[in-house]
């Protein structure tokens, strides 16, 4: 994002993006990050199909911000879309495969890559809230995107 917003300024000077993207990718690693781990668990309410579904939205929110025609605004969301439930897939699959030739054992990560909820009922109705809430402020662009595919 950091690239695109210095391309779309008419930034070409290397060092400046080198120094931008450096600098996006500190921030959002060290102080998102941190944040991020301190709030959540792994296997929580970010492990599961809303949250894949917020991480499009988020993706087409900022998008808006930038000068992009909306095929490519909604092609790289539903790319993040993709990426991210081809994780929790590969999750869940990982959980079931047993590669040692013993008999199907299920572990406890066994169901929880793929679900709908957390344990947290604040959490999983705040994430629900911003789906919704993401999901209507940019239901114009997606029914228009559905209606040229259609």
């Amino acid at each position: 994002m950091a690239g695109l917003y210095l391309l779309e300024t008419g930034q070409t000077e290397l060092k400046l993006f080198a120094v931008y993207t450096i600098g996006a990718f500190l921030f959002v690693y060290f102080i998102l990050g941190g944040i991020f781990k301190k709030l959540t668990h792994h296997r929580g309410i970010f492990h599961s199909i809303p949250a894949a579904i917020l991480a499009m939205l988020v993706t087409l929110t900022i998008l808006n911000n930038f000068d992009l025609d909306a095929p490519m605004k909604m092609a790289t969301s539903l790319a993040v879309g993709i990426g991210y439930l081809s994780h929790l897939i590969l999750d869940e699959l990982n959980s079931v495969v047993n590669l040692k030739g013993i008999p199907f054992v299920p572990n406890k990560a066994s169901g929880s890559a793929l679900k709908f909820y957390s344990n947290n009922h604040i959490v999983t109705l705040g994430v629900y809230f911003l789906v919704v809430f993401l999901g209507y402020s940019s239901f114009g662009l997606i029914t228009d995107f559905f209606d040229a595919i259609f």
